[in-house]
């Protein structure tokens, strides 16, 4: 089962991570890092429902059902691919 977790191609989720929005990789970011949908609202200045909304957006572009899965996707992007990978704006 993780063999096949770890067959990703890394190179169509960075594709697909480099389409969306600044927005959504700031939730990405902090979904990635276990931060609830209104802890995300509240940091970002938006509703609970824009985050979802964007979230449900993520998942589906990903085809993940899972935050966990979000979670591995990002941790193998960050160290694959870390200067093409969401800096956050200070």
């Amino acid at each position: 089962m993780l063999q096949q977790a770890t067959k990703i191609d890394h190179k169509l989720q960075l594709e697909r991570y480099k389409q969306f929005s600044q927005i959504e990789k700031e939730i990405i970011y902090y979904a990635s890092r276990s931060y609830t949908r209104k802890e995300i609202a509240e940091k970002l200045g938006i509703t609970n429902s824009i985050v979802k909304k964007h979230l449900n957006r993520v998942y589906k572009t990903f085809n993940i059902r899972r935050r966990y899965n979000l979670a591995m996707i990002m941790v193998w992007l960050e160290e694959l691919y870390p200067m093409q990978v969401l800096r956050r704006k200070k």
